[in-house]
């Protein structure tokens, strides 16, 4: 016959709460070293993209392929469109490049 053993409900206290939440988040910094390709979610990441729609302003960490893959898909409407500038009467800055 199997030896089976009875699970017990642990209980936290808000500190075991904070400790954990500690631990979990430096797990999270450890393991986020490197900046990767938001879009596949793996895989280094080679450029910040920063793109704009509808008034709203994205930017994303792609590799070379999908960055690529985003121009060529714009291409044909940027083509067209009209750049916006700022009050000085130029492009808008862009933020730093990926590390």
């Amino acid at each position: 016959m199997a030896n089976y053993r009875r699970k017990e409900r642990l209980t936290y206290t808000p500190e075991d709460h904070a400790e954990i939440g500690r631990t979990l988040k430096m797990e999270a910094e450890w393991r986020n070293t490197g900046i990767h390709d938001e879009l596949q979610g793996w895989g280094d990441a080679h450029e910040d993209v920063q793109f704009g729609i509808d008034g709203e302003e994205y930017a994303i960490h792609l590799n070379h392929t999908h960055s690529d893959e985003l121009r060529d898909l714009l291409s044909p409407y940027i083509k067209v469109a009209r750049l916006v500038l700022d009050v000085d009467g130029k492009p808008p800055t862009q933020g730093p490049p990926v590390q």
